[in-house]
């Protein structure tokens, strides 16, 4: 079994074999450029007639990282199928302001599943340092995005769904079943979890689910320095309750860059309060390692933004 971190895993499928992209286009590449930085293995590739994005994901069948294992227990999501990108984008596309790369075509090379995506405009940011401007327009983006209701939780793609009401005792049952797996020998995780465990099995029903990024990140955002151009790494959108995304966003914005995006959401809809489920959704975060390996003591206790 590949285990470790989900950086890791991706980290070490990067180092296993140089890929021949070839086989995916009908003109001669001339240039091949690995951009770094992505939840996936990606390459900007130019012929005489394409600008394009290639995708394929970094994660193999028997991949075991924390992130691999809630988003498939708790949303179906199966990250190394990189061919479920073009549903993902397509209906993501249809509500989000921000654009989403199409899939121009797909291919297999050596059993693994490639996209040929867009090629996007902009750069990436971080949150923090982003003109006010720039985050309120991505808080009315995300709100609109986020006023697509469903009523109920999983994968874009229709193999899961559930109730909303299970999503909480669903969410308990992964919790201790990650921990389990992952933090066995880690006291300071389960003494924390003794303190929150309580808590999530009262968390009354989210109101609505809408499409969510598990990995809600400054990484996964470009921007042309006017507004948020693209959403890129879209492997982990997923149908499940709005607080997600915005409980995620707390660890990426500074006060300032929060207050207007919290300003731009609320022009579109009500800004929902996060206070019961913080704990419980920071938590969860943290056991994913969203951002990587955490100290949880840290991640419980970063500033409350919203």
């Amino acid at each position: 079994m590949n285990t470790g971190t989900l950086g890791e895993i991706i980290s070490k499928s990067r180092k296993d074999k140089i890929m021949n992209l070839q086989s995916l286009f009908n003109e001669q590449i001339q240039t091949v450029t690995k951009l770094g930085g992505h939840a996936s293995d990606v390459w900007h590739v130019r012929t005489s007639q394409e600008d394009v994005v290639v995708r394929s994901s970094g994660v193999s069948e028997d991949s075991d990282a924390p992130f691999i294992f809630g988003c498939n227990k708790l949303f179906g999501v199966e990250l190394n199928k990189t061919f479920d990108l073009e549903i993902i984008n397509k209906e993501l596309s249809l509500v989000s302001p921000i654009p989403i790369p199409k899939c121009i075509r797909k291919g297999v090379i050596d059993g693994r599943e490639f996209v040929v995506v867009t090629m996007m405009v902009g750069e990436k940011v971080d949150l923090k340092n982003v003109p006010s401007s720039i985050a309120y327009q991505f808080g009315r983006d995300l709100a609109e995005i986020h006023s697509n209701k469903f009523t109920k939780c999983g994968n874009i793609k229709g193999t899961l769904r559930y109730s909303l009401d299970e999503f909480h005792l669903r969410l308990f049952g992964i919790i201790e079943k990650i921990i389990s797996r992952f933090y066995s020998d880690n006291k300071v995780i389960a003494d924390f979890w003794e303190t929150y465990k309580d808590e999530v099995t009262s968390l009354p029903s989210p109101d609505f689910a809408a499409f969510i990024m598990v990995d809600m990140d400054s990484r996964q955002i470009l921007s042309d320095g006017t507004r948020v151009t693209s959403i890129v790494d879209t492997e982990a959108y997923v149908i499940g309750p709005k607080e997600f995304d915005l409980i995620a966003l707390e660890y990426n914005f500074n006060q300032e860059t929060a207050t207007s995006f919290k300003l731009g959401y609320q022009s579109v809809t009500p800004f929902p309060n996060l206070s019961l489920i913080r704990n419980t959704y920071r938590f969860f975060y943290g056991l994913m390692q969203v951002k990587g390996p955490i100290e949880i003591n840290d991640w419980m206790t970063r500033p409350i933004l919203f």
